[in-house]
């Protein structure tokens, strides 16, 4: 598991903390804040990621019918930060693709 910012498990949980909001994403489940999103009943979906040598930044954003959500994270060089965003990343798009967007 990482630690810090960015926590990830094995079995493909995935949590990150970033501008005082969380988003958690466990089974076919996400959670932004305070709105909960079975993957399920997702109907639209919007990624974005830019990566620079020392920096990245990812925003995800789901919704459902007239309820929408979006989360932004970013890392910067030091320590295991910027591979555990990548990480992070790609479990996330893993997660949706797999769920929401089959």
């Amino acid at each position: 598991m990482a630690g810090g910012k960015f926590s990830f498990t094995g079995s493909g949980d995935v949590r990150v903390c970033s501008g005082g909001r969380t988003l958690a994403a466990a089974g076919d489940v996400i959670v932004i804040g305070d709105r909960t999103f079975r993957l399920a009943d997702v109907d639209r979906v919007a990624y974005h990621a830019a990566a620079r040598p020392h920096q990245a930044s990812y925003a995800l954003g789901l919704a459902r019918g007239r309820v929408r959500s979006r989360f932004v994270f970013d890392a910067f060089r030091g320590g295991s930060e910027l591979e555990d965003a990548r990480e992070t990343w790609r479990r996330l798009v893993e997660l949706v693709e797999t769920a929401a967007c089959p």
